[in-house]
């Protein structure tokens, strides 16, 4: 059976799978701001999500407003975590939790964490060298 037919994941399955993880992880998360957001609150919104980057185990952040906004106000939050743990204890630190109680009002999200080296050939280490700062 294909991976993309497998019944949904519950999150103690996500958790459980995230703990095997001993190598990087890409995590990429969109953001669509609800139509009635008001400009302000989509700007605090990036601005709260740029600021989650400074969290212990990321290796690297970036959060980018999109340049297409023909079906929406839309951003990407691009990071990489040092291994699956890193991504739980960022899940559960006061700031991403205050993060995420502000942006379910304003915002809906669809995320894909992944291994970084699924995503290209080199060498996680060769991979990580090659991250912004």
């Amino acid at each position: 059976m294909s991976d993309i037919l497998v019944p949904r994941q519950t999150t103690e399955e996500f958790m459980d799978a995230l703990r095997g993880v001993q190598e990087p992880l890409l995590h990429a998360v969109t953001y669509r701001f609800h139509d009635e957001t008001s400009p302000e609150d989509v700007e605090r919104g990036v601005d709260i999500l740029r600021g989650l980057g400074s969290l212990p185990g990321i290796i690297s952040w970036s959060v980018l407003p999109s340049l297409d906004q023909r079906k929406g106000r839309t951003a990407l939050e691009l990071g990489v975590f040092e291994h699956g743990q890193a991504v739980l204890d960022f899940r559960v630190h006061p700031i991403h939790v205050e993060a995420t109680n502000f942006l379910q009002h304003v915002s809906d999200w669809v995320i894909v964490d992944a291994p970084l080296a699924a995503l290209n050939p080199l060498t996680p280490a060769e991979q990580l060298a090659q991250l912004p700062r």
